[in-house]
């Protein structure tokens, strides 16, 4: 084959594979948020059952968050999709808002379809440890 063929073999390889390329990344990166968000939704509804069972509390360890978790969800693999702030305060965490919220963080990439669990969380901090509720 003659150096003119291999170019442009190479050229409609490459035409064609920076799309594909392109595609497949996308896809993956549509995966992974989708993987945050349902970590985040889980990790939310866990975190209001034991905030409301223990009076305005925020879970300490890891185990306290999976005793409320939904039955089927894995916190432990819902941990390895975003931060969870063990230490947090919930007083100050119930002044914070739903968009710099940090006591339960997902990593990115994350599709932000969460956001009202997460005001129905911080309105419940907020009963107990006051603060304005969310509008």
């Amino acid at each position: 084959m003659s150096t003119r063929n291999w170019l442009i073999v190479i050229a409609v390889f490459s035409v064609i594979m920076v799309p594909v390329s392109y595609g497949v990344r996308a896809a993956r990166t549509a995966l992974i948020a989708e993987y945050h968000l349902h970590a985040m939704l889980q990790a939310i509804v866990a975190t209001q059952s034991y905030v409301e069972q223990h009076h305005g509390a925020w879970p300490p360890t890891p185990k306290d968050l999976a005793s409320h978790a939904r039955p089927g969800d894995d916190m432990d693999g819902v941990l390895d999709h975003l931060t969870y702030d063990f230490k947090a305060d919930p007083a100050a965490l119930a002044n914070e808002s739903w968009e710099e919220f940090s006591g339960i963080v997902p990593r990115e990439p994350c599709f932000r379809a969460y956001d009202n669990q997460l005001m129905y969380l911080i309105d419940t901090l907020r009963r107990y440890h006051g603060g304005a509720t969310t509008p």
